[in-house]
Formats: structure tokens, sequence, C-alpha cells
């Protein structure tokens, strides 16, 4: 059995960037953190934590949307 590499496709996006999140939300029809991780840092949330600091900064933030 020989394996594909995931990133030779033309959807494929970086796994937890700020376009993968967007991505699930737009299959899910929301966000849903569905799985039980077995690592506990770093973790999907932690991820998305530090990518919504990094284009957050100076900025009073209400609410993060994924799906704009």
């Amino acid at each position: 059995m020989q394996l594909t590499d995931p990133t030779t496709f033309t959807e494929w996006v970086q796994p937890h960037s700020i376009e993968w999140y967007k991505q699930l939300s737009d299959i899910q029809g929301k966000y849903i953190y569905s799985w039980n991780p077995t690592l506990t840092e770093p973790n999907g949330e932690s991820i998305f934590d530090k990518e919504v600091t990094k284009i957050t900064v100076g900025r009073k933030v209400l609410d993060v949307d994924t799906a704009s």
C-alpha cells in the first residue's frame, strides 16, 4: 500500500490554521471539536488561541467568527 502525501491535493490546507478551521466549520455548518485528544498541549484549541492572539494584537475582541 502506498500512502499519498496530503499536501499534493489542491484542497489541502495546513492543519490547525485559520483556513483549516474555516474549512472545518464550512463542512460541519459550525465549528465543533468532536474528537478526544490524546495530547494535552499543543492541541487544536491552544493553537487556535495563539493564531487569534496574533491577529488581534492591540484590539478589543468580543467574538471570533471563522465563517467570514
